[in-house]
């Protein structure tokens, strides 16, 4: 008799717990869940006609991809790139080179961009018309150069190192 009422009991136990776990489950798939994925995306950009900050971006992707927009746009018009995470670069020649007669705003976003080589280093190489705001620009390493340019560079805010 004892076996069996202790068989009773703990299926009815399993089953409260299998219950309890259910509901708990239910109760957490209600509750708003944030994205635990990493930001992979560097950078952010759209192509406009001034260097006011856009209420929208129309792509995302590295900062090459972001260069490339900038590198083959419309001459008369800007190129807003926003970075979203910090970027660095190890044994490179320039981390980011805007082309003659190209337009870009580069807006740091607070973040940093980075580059660092043994041999000459330019983290952003301009030849075009440039404004750098709000975040830091760094290079080391022998003859660095944070921002190197033979165009119309604008540093309106941050710093460079």
């Amino acid at each position: 008799m004892r076996t069996i009422v202790n068989r009773i009991r703990s299926v009815s136990l399993g089953k409260a717990a299998l219950a309890l776990l259910l509901a708990l489950v239910l109760i957490l798939s209600l509750l708003p869940v944030s994205t635990l994925a990493e930001e992979t995306d560097e950078a952010r950009w759209v192509v406009q006609s001034g260097t006011d900050t856009p209420d929208t971006f129309t792509d995302s992707g590295t900062l090459d991809e972001a260069m490339e927009a900038a590198n083959t746009a419309d001459s008369n018009m800007y190129t807003y790139i926003q970075l979203c995470r910090d970027v660095s670069a190890s044994d490179v020649y320039s981390l980011f080179y805007l082309h003659r007669n190209q337009c870009a705003v580069l807006d740091l976003g607070g973040y940093t961009l980075s580059a660092v080589s043994n041999n000459n280093v330019r983290t952003v190489t301009n030849s075009g018309t440039l404004l750098v705001r709000n975040g830091t620009v760094s290079a080391s390493g022998s003859n660095a150069y944070a921002i190197y340019s033979d165009g119309n560079t604008i540093l309106e805010s941050g710093t460079f190192t």
